[in-house]
């Protein structure tokens, strides 16, 4: 019940939670591979108009998270937004040009859903063979990443929810048996853990 009327906003894990959390009275706006600037550039979000395709066919009208969020003007009591793997990067742009998105994603939720807390949910960390063995999905970049969601948490007034610390094993990466071959997408097990982390760090 807790989750009724909730929102969550994404990328593959968020299309993880929508396949393991079960619940029905929530929506889920998630995308595989989507970075926070790709979300807004993705438009193929099914809207609750219908038209007619070329087969004659009723279809839903498609648009981009914005359009959505606006169809559903002030449906939504809780939005759950969890972004940022796909946004890793070493460089300072990199990190200025995600925290720049998130502040607009953050603001366009605040017009449309006027009612909603917004949670944040960090980056969860990968394993020690992911991290040694890549430049972009490294330890070092999770950290900076969580740093700034907790700057701009703090900022924006929002709450931010640190499924990081949850996740993380005792040597500080994500442990290998909780983990897909990537090193970096979780199990079932683990969504249940976040599952249950949501419910117990709630306003």
């Amino acid at each position: 019940g807790w989750f009724a009327g909730s929102c969550f906003i994404g990328h593959s894990m968020v299309v993880g939670m929508s396949n393991y959390f079960n619940l029905p009275n929530a929506d889920f706006l998630a995308v595989n591979g989507a970075s926070a600037a790709g979300l807004f550039k993705f438009d193929y979000f099914d809207l609750e108009e219908m038209t007619t395709d070329e087969d004659g066919e009723e279809v839903p009208v498609r648009g981009n998270i914005e359009d959505i969020l606006q169809e559903r003007e002030a449906s939504y009591n809780k939005v759950y937004i969890m972004l940022g793997t796909n946004d890793l990067g070493p460089k300072p742009e990199h990190l200025n040009s995600f925290a720049a998105y998130m502040k607009q994603l953050i603001a366009l939720v605040r017009e449309t859903q006027p009612g909603a807390q917004i949670y944040l949910i960090n980056i969860p960390p990968v394993t020690e063979k992911c991290s040694e063995d890549s430049e972009i999905f490294n330890l070092q970049n999770i950290r900076a990443y969580n740093e700034r969601l907790a700057a701009i948490s703090a900022s924006e007034k929002v709450y931010l929810l640190d499924v990081f610390s949850i996740l993380v094993g005792e040597d500080g990466y994500l442990p290998e048996d909780h983990a897909l071959t990537d090193g970096i997408h979780i199990l079932a097990p683990q969504y249940a853990m976040i599952k249950n982390y949501l419910k117990a760090h709630v306003v």
